[in-house]
């Protein structure tokens, strides 16, 4: 890496770090952290508006299940 391109790095980096938070994103809109999986489910989909007001007629719908490794939820490693 040469001078002008860290240069241009480093100012991108700036610019970034001084645009508005909404531009990064917001955080889940519902979060259920505790309890049975299948009734933490539910009761997402239910304060979302129920699964018609995401999923409609003819939809096509793919649910990947969290199964890439086995490791500790702690690792973050999906």
């Amino acid at each position: 890496m040469d001078r002008r391109e860290f240069m241009r790095l480093s100012a991108g980096a700036a610019l970034g770090l001084l645009l508005p938070p909404p531009i990064w994103g917001k955080g889940p809109e519902v979060v259920v952290a505790e309890g049975d999986p299948a009734r933490a489910v539910r009761a997402a989909v239910d304060a979302l508006g129920g699964i018609r007001s995401i999923v409609g007629p003819g939809d096509l719908v793919l649910v990947k299940p969290n199964i890439s490794f086995a490791r500790p939820p702690e690792w973050s490693a999906t």
